[in-house]
């Protein structure tokens, strides 16, 4: 090493992609350590890499955050910034379970970075371990190669790019993605009006409750549905597709219902997730039609939320004290002698979790 660039010399190299080779640098005019991406020559030339480069470069001007790379300096086919010391989370991950407390900051850290990203108009669209790094100073967020500014679709929209485990279905269809998908929460019992209260923390803009008690789905809306279905009146594999104009990107079942789960499936829009908590009895089928797979839509099943309890539950409380999870909304208590009217209120859909207290002696 040792090589020039600019003001800059070259000590190391960092890593090496198909998008972009990273150096660490000195910057002999500020006397500082930087990192340097360079695109190869051999891709140099080509428009859509030098827009998708230039777009990177754009949106990381646009942000200043502690949890987000700093830009110093771009020219042509390079761009210079801050160099980060540490580890990408990935693979933090490939070493073991992360304990709570540093797991909770790394969280809220990534949330606050997107949060700021998202509300200056960027959308990152790859956030992926291998785009997060991990330093002594926290968390900071890298690779906005497929970022999209603004309102204004890139030059990549109508491609399919990404990283395929880590795609929403409206990525893998082409299509335009932002900070928000829609979601449908089929059943608004306890576990269901769980999941509209969580989509609204995630900024969900389309979250559609299915219900057959309309008391049930007033709650819904005051907890976050935008849209509610009573599904004993009208087809809501009918209405919600007319709403979200083709079907949501996913579905959320938990009524243990066949014939629901039937429509949870189907109400989604090619390359849609139907997650399924509900408990089937052992040996009973569900029908599907074979269509339904060849568009790729998935039905899968979800096992504690698919969660770390000494993760979640801390974020739950934490929710829950800010006032963005109001689950004791959810929860009517009963002397134990009323355990019939307890029962009769909960199938009649009067409350959504009856708990029992015992008596007092």
């Amino acid at each position: 090493m040792g090589d020039k660039f600019g003001p800059y010399t070259i000590l190391s190299a960092i890593r090496a992609g198909g998008m972009g080779e990273v150096y660490k640098a000195r910057d002999t005019r500020l006397d500082r350590t930087v990192a340097i991406k360079v695109l190869p020559e051999h891709i140099a030339k080509r428009e859509e890499v030098r827009a998708r480069f230039e777009r990177e470069a754009r949106a990381v001007a646009s942000l200043n955050h502690p949890n987000i790379c700093t830009l110093h300096d771009i020219g042509p086919g390079s761009m210079v910034m801050e160099l980060i010391e540490g580890e990408t989370l990935a693979a933090r991950i490939e070493k073991g379970v992360l304990p709570l407390d540093p797991a909770m900051q790394l969280e809220t850290q990534i949330a606050d970075a997107l949060d700021r990203a998202h509300r200056a108009g960027v959308t990152h669209r790859d956030i992926k371990p291998q785009n997060i790094m991990l330093s002594r100073d926290g968390v900071k967020v890298l690779d906005f190669g497929l970022a999209k500014s603004g309102a204004k679709p890139g030059p990549t929209e109508g491609t399919v790019m990404g990283t395929p485990q880590y795609m929403a279905p409206e990525q893998f269809e082409g299509k335009e993605a932002d900070a928000r998908s829609d979601i449908w929460a089929f059943g608004a019992g306890a576990v269901g009006m769980c999941a509209v209260m969580a989509a609204r923390v995630a900024g969900c803009t389309t979250i559609i409750a299915v219900d057959t008690k309309d008391n049930r789905l007033r709650l819904a809306q005051e907890l976050g549905a935008t849209h509610a279905i009573n599904a004993a009146v009208t087809d809501p594999v009918q209405d919600i597709q007319g709403i979200t104009r083709g079907g949501v990107n996913y579905s959320f079942e938990s009524t243990e219902v066949t014939k629901v789960i039937r429509q949870a499936v189907d109400a989604l829009r090619p390359l849609g997730v139907c997650g399924m908590v509900g408990q089937v009895p052992p040996g009973e089928e569900v029908s599907l039609d074979p269509w339904t797979i060849l568009l790729g839509r998935t039905l899968r099943g979800i096992i504690q939320g698919d969660a770390i309890p000494q993760i979640l539950i801390p974020q739950i409380v934490e929710l829950y004290l800010q006032g963005r999870f109001p689950i004791d909304r959810l929860i009517n208590y009963y002397p134990l002698e009323e355990i019939n009217e307890a029962a009769a209120d909960s199938e009649q859909g009067a409350v959504i979790k009856a708990v029992l207290r015992p008596n007092e002696s």
